[in-house]
């Protein structure tokens, strides 16, 4: 099911980009929506949106998905043992990348709402981000280390999911108020989201300045391109 939706998303990218046509589903679009498509557009409009359901995604995500006001959201994963980690990373590396697909192509009234379930409808990020934590042994500058080493390699599975947990804590961060992060420290507590900041950083400095040469991060609009971005913009809410 996930190849097939895969396959589906990464078939309306080849159509989207700034062009005269104005596509219902993708925005504008090197071609314009065909006149069977346009007779159903609501139906699939409908379908599309049930990318975001919370039954797929708890399908998709399994463990990450943690239904909202559970305390500490991440309490499945920091007990996973080392192997059932590192299996519950392999799907959510190919979820990750179904929906940051999606969200890149797909026309902004469905980016709005997949974007908006994905950082608001459960635990997911503050659990995706415990799950990058844990993948690697040891603690502070030598995860990120082996965080960012991953980065370097190009179509890294470990790069849509970095994307996903970046752009959710950016539409997350700024509807937190003082006493969810101070006093109740929850979905993260100030040590994580210190952390958190120190990693991004790490991250888009690397990325702008460091181990990825201009000419492996390309133009605008690249996976790691828009990473850069992704994690220069959530460094200004955090600072």
């Amino acid at each position: 099911l996930f190849t097939a939706l895969f396959e589906v998303v990464g078939s309306c990218s080849q159509h989207s980009g700034s062009t005269s046509n104005f596509h219902p589903l993708l925005g504008w679009a090197s071609q314009p929506a065909s006149a069977p498509m346009r007779d159903q557009m609501e139906l699939v409009r409908v379908r599309l949106q049930a990318l975001w359901s919370p039954a797929l995604l708890r399908a998709q995500f399994a463990q990450l998905y943690v239904p909202l006001g559970t305390k500490p959201p991440w309490g499945a994963v920091a007990a996973m043992p080392h192997e059932a980690l590192r299996n519950l990373a392999e799907r959510a590396f190919a979820a990750a990348a179904l929906h940051v697909t999606a969200l890149k192509v797909l026309e902004p009234a469905l980016r709005t709402h997949g974007a908006a379930r994905l950082a608001y409808g459960s635990h997911l990020i503050p659990c995706v981000w415990a799950l990058l934590r844990r993948l690697k042994p040891g603690d502070g500058a030598a995860v990120e280390a082996a965080l960012l080493a991953e980065v370097r390699m190009p179509g890294a599975p470990m790069c849509a999911l970095l994307h996903l947990l970046l752009d959710g804590c950016a539409q997350m961060l700024p509807v937190l108020d003082d006493s969810e992060l101070f006093d109740e420290e929850h979905p993260f507590t100030p040590a994580e989201l210190a952390d958190l900041g120190s990693f991004v950083n790490r991250l888009g400095y690397g990325l702008i300045y460091g181990f990825v040469p201009a000419e492996r991060r390309g133009g605008a609009g690249t996976p790691l391109d828009l990473l850069c971005s992704s994690a220069v913009r959530l460094l200004g809410l955090l600072v």
